[in-house]
Formats: C-alpha cells, sequence, structure tokens
C-alpha cells in the first residue's frame, strides 16, 4: 500500500521515485538517513535535483528537504548540526555561499537574510576549527 502524500514535502507524489536513484545514491542516503531514505529518495525525484557544486555528494533537493524538515533556523544550524558537513571539515567559502541560496530559496529568505546568515555562519566556523574551514582561497 502506499503511503499518503506528504503535502509539505512532496515525499508520496513519486510513484516510487526511490526506485529511480541509482544504487551508490540510496546507499549514500541510506547511509545518512537510514529508514527515512525511501521518503527523502522520492522528495529528491519529485523534481530537478541537481548536485551541489562545491560538495557533490549533496544535492540541492536533499538540502531543501533538510532545511524544511529538519526545521532550520539558521544556516549554521544546517552546517553543524543537520549535516556532518561540519564536523568532516567540508565547508568551503563557495560552499557556505550555495548553501545560503539553497537553504534561503527552500524557506523564502530575502537576499539580505542569505547575506546575513553567511556573515552569522563565517563567525562559527572560523572560531571553530579554521583549517576545516578553508578552501584554499582563505574564509569569507
Amino acid at each position: 500500500m502506499r503511503r499518503p502524500i506528504n503535502t509539505t514535502t512532496g515525499a508520496g507524489t513519486n510513484q516510487g521515485g526511490y526506485k529511480t536513484c541509482p544504487y551508490s545514491r540510496l546507499r549514500l542516503l541510506f547511509e545518512r538517513y537510514g529508514t527515512r531514505l525511501e521518503e527523502i529518495a522520492d522528495y529528491l525525484a519529485a523534481g530537478n535535483d541537481q548536485p551541489l557544486q562545491y560538495q557533490p555528494e549533496y544535492s540541492q533537493r536533499e538540502v531543501a528537504y533538510l532545511a524544511r524538515q529538519e526545521k532550520v533556523v539558521h544556516l549554521d544550524d544546517l552546517i553543524l548540526r543537520r549535516t556532518l558537513l561540519g564536523m568532516l571539515g567540508q565547508v568551503t567559502a563557495g560552499l557556505v555561499v550555495e548553501l545560503a541560496e539553497v537553504v534561503g530559496e527552500a524557506l523564502n529568505w530575502p537576499p539580505e537574510r542569505q547575506q546575513a546568515e553567511i556573515r552569522r555562519t563565517s563567525v562559527f566556523t572560523s572560531s571553530s576549527s579554521a583549517s576545516s574551514y578553508s578552501d584554499g582561497a582563505g574564509w569569507l
């Protein structure tokens, strides 16, 4: 029996989107999200999903899903608590800007809010592990 459509996330609107997802992607999503795999994969498949430019193991719709479902309030919350990006030292200046754009679109943040979140995130991340947050060109 097909579960009901989740009108908040769109999950369930695609007929078995997880079935069309490559195995390697499903495995990665399972490692990150466990039993929520089907719901997340369905959400990803229900729209035009693209890998992030600065962290291609994550996708735009995956980040948007997290922003909405995990009730992200600030960009640093997504980076430091909702993903492993901060913990694994995978945050770069370019990634922060890209995430601000994706989360901003998902949560209807105006450009001013996105810029404020970038500044806020640079304060949190630069006070953590400076070497973890460098992209070779220096932090923001």
